[in-house]
């Protein structure tokens, strides 16, 4: 087996640890399975952007209450947002 491929099979730990190409697998999927599954219910809460827009988009359809509703979620994120202040009134 040349250097160049012997090289390339090999993988360096951060402890200065080489391991083969079939234990890089094996410590790859190990550590992959040991990776905390998201939670079925769990409900990601919208970032200010996305709420930032559909404030704009609920005030252009005349809809004021969402719109209101929207920026002032907005606002708990991001507080220092011009353009969020300025929807908000």
């Amino acid at each position: 087996m040349s250097a160049f491929t012997r090289r390339f099979r090999t993988a360096l730990l951060p402890d200065g640890i080489r391991i083969r190409a079939f234990g890089m697998r094996a410590f790859m999927l190990v550590g992959l399975t040991l990776l905390p599954a998201p939670t079925p219910g769990a409900v990601q809460r919208p970032t200010a952007p996305e709420l930032d827009r559909a404030g704009w988009n609920a005030l252009g359809a005349n809809r004021l209450e969402e719109a209101a509703d929207a920026f002032r979620e907005a606002l708990q994120l991001d507080a220092r947002n011009a353009r969020l202040l300025l929807g908000a009134g």
